[in-house]
């Protein structure tokens, strides 16, 4: 066996070796964009369920018909040692529009110490400027929001919603409101309808009919056991209060993130498979092209397990070093890519409006990341990543397992016949 190690390497080492150079860079070529894909959707999930978690779900929820302050509930979770934040919201739905359009918003009425003191809220919530604040008649608009109607910090926005008179029947409420921050939080599908507006004047404005008042809690640990964390909370507070985790909350995104991500992994993994079957081949190039050494070998005493141990290690070696470098090459592209994406739609627009100026006719299309997800982490999973890079190095193994062994059982005239 080390022997037979020890050739390998030597083979593969020699610069005459077109053959293995060529199986490498297969490998490489194969193993980079899967590398890529699977780290790039991989942090694009998590950065996505993060801001689920920080700036809308919460870690959990708690509603309740028989205590609509939550007094009791803030009281009864106060030394609870799993709790690190508790909030109350309010939302609702109403319609805000302008001289330029109208569109229908989720109105957040919000604790300002969500904003003020929440660490997690303002890493993935920008608020531009960052020093503003929520005042009776203020607003906080999502950025989407502000395009669509062509407002801006500084301006009026018109709200309607829905309160009950005294007789009871629901009336349209319109209203004004300034507009003292654009919010964000990078991934358009969550914030684009948002609306903050400040906690007493939510409960204001809202019929009780209308409006959705909830209690947000952020744990210390939302990734660990949060269905314990759930029970556990749920038996502080008693069969008064619903209790739900963020995993169901968001339960319909979760499975569409991670089954969009499934899928493109399943192609490239197909594609990858492909790859390592067409390596065999070259592979097997690589073994015409040392008749004349393996002749050598055979007449020197090289047995039959030494030569099938040969050809074996020659496949590890190979796929190794092309995984290896086919890794590095995806880390690259993909750290590349990340850092990169903020200038990818501004070229788009530049590229957009040169081309229509020389081809007016043509409407030509800009990259929109606004449904991509913006300031993205780049989080390398190196258990996973190391596990499919191992398992491309055994299916190389494996799918050479039947040439090395015809290659072995030739007869020494057989061989002499090729030469």
């Amino acid at each position: 066996m080390n022997l037979s190690s020890y050739l390998a390497r030597r083979f593969m080492l020699n610069p005459k070796q077109r053959a293995l150079r060529s199986a490498i860079w297969v490998i490489a070529l194969s193993v980079a964009p899967l590398v890529f894909v699977s780290q790039l959707s991989r942090s694009m999930v998590e950065g996505i369920i993060d801001r689920f978690l920080e700036t809308y779900s919460y870690h959990l929820q708690v509603t309740s018909f028989l205590d609509p302050t939550f007094d009791e509930a803030k009281a009864r979770l106060a030394d609870a040692p799993m709790v690190h934040a508790v909030y109350e919201e309010v939302r609702s739905y109403g319609l805000a529009f302008s001289s330029t359009g109208r569109m229908s918003v989720q109105l957040r009425g919000i604790d300002p110490k969500l904003y003020g003191e929440e660490g997690q809220f303002r890493r993935y919530l920008t608020i531009e400027p960052p020093d503003a604040m929520l005042n009776e008649g203020e607003v906080w608009l999502g950025v989407a929001s502000a395009k669509q109607l062509g407002l801006g910090v500084g301006d009026t926005v018109r709200l309607m919603v829905a309160y009950a008179d005294t007789m009871g029947v629901y009336q349209p409420r319109i209203l004004r409101a300034e507009i003292t921050a654009l919010v964000s939080t990078g991934y358009q599908n969550l914030d684009e309808r948002w609306l903050f507006v400040t906690l007493p004047w939510a409960k204001d404005l809202f019929a009780d009919g209308e409006q959705e008042h909830l209690f947000g809690i952020k744990v210390h640990e939302p990734y660990k056991n949060i269905k314990a964390t759930r029970d556990a909370v749920q038996a502080i507070l008693g069969n008064n209060y619903l209790v739900y985790d963020w995993q169901n909350l968001n339960k319909s995104e979760l499975v569409s993130l991670n089954s969009s991500r499934g899928i493109l992994l399943f192609l490239l993994i197909l594609i990858t498979v492909v790859a390592i079957a067409n390596t065999v081949g070259v592979l097997q190039l690589f073994y015409l092209e040392q008749i004349r050494s393996i002749v050598t070998l055979t007449f020197l005493g090289m047995h039959r397990r030494q030569l099938f141990a040969f050809y074996l290690f020659a496949s590890f070696w190979t796929a190794l070093a092309g995984v290896l470098l086919g890794a590095l090459f995806g880390l690259l592209l993909t750290f590349g890519f990340v850092h990169l994406l903020p200038w990818v739609e501004d070229v788009s627009v530049v590229m957009a409006r040169g081309l229509g100026q020389i081809l007016p006719w043509i409407e030509w299309p800009v990259l929109d990341l606004s449904f991509y997800l913006r300031g993205m982490e780049v989080r390398i999973e190196w258990a996973s990543l190391l596990m499919s890079l191992g398992g491309v190095v055994i299916l190389t193994v494996i799918f050479s397992l039947v040439p090395a062994w015809r290659a072995s059982v030739m007869k020494p005239m057989q061989l002499l016949r090729k030469v």
